[in-house]
């Protein structure tokens, strides 16, 4: 049974264990532990080594230890860092995403934009050089054009004449 000074005693030895561990330090042990048991199998193989077979084992033991430490201590460390590159990685899948759209819509407006242009008696360059500000006040009447799903509902009641809304 635990005195009250022991368990404190235990208690903080778990926590600086905690504090030593980052989020890499599974990668890094699990590294080790591999070294050290290539070296095992190199040594007990015939092969040549400046280590002894038993210092050989004793650094995977420790190595081993210490993996199991790593696993045991920072193993939510290492899952919140694969969250944070899952959300990171679906971020920039987003942003990509959106970035794409954008070029589509600013490609499908701008043809479709040099048609009209012409089509009324202006001259590809004259285009060209106003295309930028037509583009801005495109995107402009686009985000204030924009209307809740609410607001839409009470406009398509508007238009069918039955309902004053």
């Amino acid at each position: 049974m635990y005195t009250q000074e022991q368990f404190q005693q235990s208690m903080q030895n778990i926590q600086e264990k905690r504090k030593t561990y980052t989020e890499n330090s599974i990668e890094e042990a699990r590294t080790k532990y591999f070294e050290a048991r290539e070296l095992v199998q190199h040594i007990e193989a015939g092969g040549k080594s400046i280590y002894r077979i038993d210092e050989a084992r004793r650094a995977e033991e420790d190595a081993n230890k210490e993996l199991e430490d790593a696993l045991k201590y920072a193993a939510p460390l290492a899952a919140r860092k694969r969250a944070r590159e899952a959300a990171e990685k679906r971020e920039q899948e987003r942003h990509t995403a959106q970035v794409q759209h954008a070029s589509e819509e600013k490609a499908a407006f701008k043809t479709e934009a040099r048609t009209r242009w012409l089509a009324v008696g202006g001259t590809e360059h004259s285009f060209n050089e106003n295309f930028e500000s037509l583009w801005t006040d495109e995107v402009k009447r686009r985000v204030q054009q924009r209307e809740t799903p609410h607001e839409q509902t009470k406009q398509k009641l508007r238009q069918s004449g039955r309902y004053d809304v």
